[in-house]
């Protein structure tokens, strides 16, 4: 089952980042603070009590963009689809996300007009003019 971290879930998060990787872990004290952010989310694999694995996104106040901070499984549940199952769950709380923070789901128009379009290929992208957003936030 895959389910949000918690705080409680903490050292077991710790553990399964020491197991997996020999070095630039993250640390315990930092487990709890992202834990606790409204910026990242934390999902883990849970069977039977087991934790085996968890994925941590990281997201951006007013982007609707994602970025996996980390992601590892426990060398006792590897080649069992836990990183996959994660991902899968992961991207779809990614996309939960950018609705959430974008209702248009990120369109926004780069020009007002066709003739706008053809005169702003031909200046340098940091001077194109038109440039708007959808106007739904």
């Amino acid at each position: 089952m895959i389910r949000p971290a918690t705080t409680s879930d903490a050292a077991a998060l710790a553990t399964i980042e020491h197991a997996s990787f020999a070095g630039d872990r993250v640390s315990r004290r930092s487990w709890r603070h992202l834990l606790g952010s409204a910026s990242a989310l934390t999902l883990l694999d849970e069977q039977d009590g087991a934790l085996r694995g968890y994925i941590m996104l990281l997201f951006r106040a007013g982007l609707s963009v994602a970025r996996v901070y980390t992601i590892a499984t426990h060398p006792d549940f590897l080649g069992q689809g836990v990183a996959a199952a994660l991902l899968l769950r992961a991207e779809q709380a990614a996309l939960a996300h950018r609705r959430q923070a974008n209702p248009c789901n990120g369109f926004s128009p780069a020009f007002s007009s066709p003739r706008d379009t053809a005169a702003s290929s031909r200046r340098s992208p940091r001077r194109r003019r038109g440039r708007r957003g959808c106007g739904c936030s």
